[in-house]
């Protein structure tokens, strides 16, 4: 490669990186991009072949990633070779125009999607066509003596992740005043905290409660347990036996449904009571989900699909929630 050609490369590559602004990601999306990213570059027709609009978005995203790290990273070696008088640079920017042709192509290839997609696959399909009141019917139908019965109790009330519940679920009850508390450390959080919440913990009024209430259950199995009062009861559940043990329950008891129960369904059942109430207003759902946004439980849930209510007094998180435009601030 001649001296022109060579300064023509490094000029193009210092245009690319100006123009495009550089991504503050955690290192775990940072990985993953850069896989994703490696196996669109090697085979093109990843992204043609995906199914889902997500994964498409999520696959092409990577690539561009992929190929911007590539360019910064190159053009950075080159910079502290050439300054070093390292003789191995002009091989550095060979390594460099590849990657502005990948660029190129990357840029080509972003109108290119397919032509249509698979319809999206929501999490809130199995909540409707149930019956009403149908949570009542499925704790009557959970064994109480399994150990999945004091995790089926915390989904009911809380709508923890299965993802939280792997992590293990705090409780403590403060016997006094009959006051549950549900302590969570998120999921879905990242690193530089634009999402998610690290930790919350819900309080639920377990005063008058009937015997059989999810509530109470947990408060006897928290006293049943030995140095309860000092360290506090932690719950776990692994996700795909909880998801395999929650289905299979809901197949028993509607065998003629089509889509089945599964531990999202009591999330979104839960966001759907809250907001049928007037005491919870959006900001405080979303604290009792874990989400870091005002805006993320409007994807959870309608008003139409909510139960009788919630024990619930409150709930603290880690940390502020941002608003949207049309958030509501009801009483309480």
């Amino acid at each position: 490669m001649d001296t022109k050609k060579v300064y023509a490369v490094i000029k193009r590559a210092r245009k690319i990186v100006k123009s495009a602004k550089a991504r503050n990601i955690s290192q775990k999306t940072h990985d993953d991009y850069m896989k994703i990213g490696a196996r669109v570059i090697h085979d093109k027709s990843l992204l043609k072949e995906a199914r889902t609009a997500n994964t498409y978005y999520k696959r092409l995203s990577a690539y561009n990633y992929c190929v911007d790290y590539s360019i910064r990273s190159l053009l950075a070696k080159q910079d502290r070779e050439q300054k070093a008088k390292d003789p191995d640079w002009r091989g550095t920017v060979e390594r460099l125009e590849r990657a502005i042709r990948e660029y190129d192509e990357a840029q080509a290839l972003k109108d290119d999607k397919p032509a249509k997609f698979e319809p999206k696959q929501s999490k809130r399909k199995h909540v409707r066509g149930l019956p009403s009141q149908w949570t009542e019917h499925y704790w009557n139908n959970v064994d109480k003596g399994s150990k999945y019965a004091s995790v089926i109790a915390l989904l009911l009330i809380s709508g923890v992740r299965p993802a939280e519940l792997e992590k293990g679920v705090q409780i403590t009850f403060h016997e006094k005043h009959e006051v549950l508390f549900v302590t969570i450390w998120g999921a879905k959080c990242r690193d530089d905290g634009s999402s998610g919440q690290r930790e919350r913990v819900i309080a639920f009024d377990c005063e008058g409660l009937p015997p059989d209430s999810p509530e109470v259950f947990l408060v006897r199995h928290y006293l049943a347990q030995p140095n309860a009062t000092e360290e506090g009861v932690y719950i776990r559940s692994n996700a795909k036996a909880l998801y395999s043990y929650v289905s299979r329950l809901s197949r028993k008891i509607w065998p003629r449904r089509k889509h089945h129960v599964t531990p999202y369904t009591f999330r979104h059942v839960l966001s759907a009571t809250l907001k049928k109430s007037e005491h919870f207003d959006d900001e405080m759902i979303a604290k009792v989900l874990g989400h870091a946004s005002c805006r993320s439980q409007l994807e959870y849930g309608s008003v139409s699909q909510g139960g009788r209510g919630s024990s619930i007094l409150d709930v603290r998180a880690e940390k502020t929630l941002r608003p949207h435009k049309n958030s509501q601030q009801h009483p309480r």
